[in-house]
């Protein structure tokens, strides 16, 4: 998205990243009026999905990887410190478990189960939410023209929010707690329409 905030920080950070250069980085979460400041950024990896430029490395102070949406950003500044570089390999490991940019180590592996309309199934055939997918049944044995489609992955939000998306033709069959997340959404959705 060409108009996005923070697409103005691209370059420095890209500089900061192949340069190995540490970063004072100014940072607004959302629903917040106040700035969280991570003096001691050490920038590793810039990733973009739906749309969005995400900036991931490790910040003096934290243990885990610290992920910060670039449109977020407020300000950012090179400082003279040095440079702590990343066991993780982010090109091909660190995203391999999830949809999306939200990674939690802890959360374990999960099969997911679901039935999916002939529309649906047609984009996700072409163009698969997660390496994972794998379909169990093909469209002309089913009595109701959908396909059975299996994943084996870490549960975020991106990925209940893409099944939310597509939900008029999408059924979770399991995990349960993914189904009810579904349906607490899609609950919330008509209560606004009440």
């Amino acid at each position: 998205n060409p108009y996005a905030e923070g697409l103005e920080f691209m370059k420095d950070i890209f500089y900061s990243i192949v340069n190995k250069k540490v970063l004072k980085i100014d940072y607004l979460k959302f629903n917040s009026n106040k700035l969280t400041i991570y003096d001691k950024f050490h920038p590793h990896y810039l990733k973009q999905f739906n749309k969005r430029w995400y900036l991931f490395g490790c910040s003096d102070g934290y243990d885990s990887v610290t992920t910060i949406p670039l449109d977020r950003i407020k300000s950012l500044v090179e400082v003279n410190h040095l440079y702590k570089p990343s066991e993780i390999d982010f090109q091909n490991e660190y995203f391999d478990d999830v949809v999306g940019v939200t990674v939690n180590q802890d959360k374990p592996l999960i099969d997911v189960r679901l039935k999916v309309d002939k529309e649906q199934w047609l984009r996700m055939r072409t163009q698969p939410v997660h390496h994972s997918q794998k379909h169990r049944k093909k469209l002309s044995e089913s009595e109701d023209n959908s396909m059975i489609v299996d994943f084996r992955l870490k549960l975020n939000k991106e990925f209940v929010n893409y099944l939310f998306q597509w939900s008029e033709y999408i059924t979770v069959l399991q995990p349960d707690e993914l189904a009810d997340r579904i349906k607490s959404k899609a609950e919330k959705v008509l209560n606004r329409y009440k």
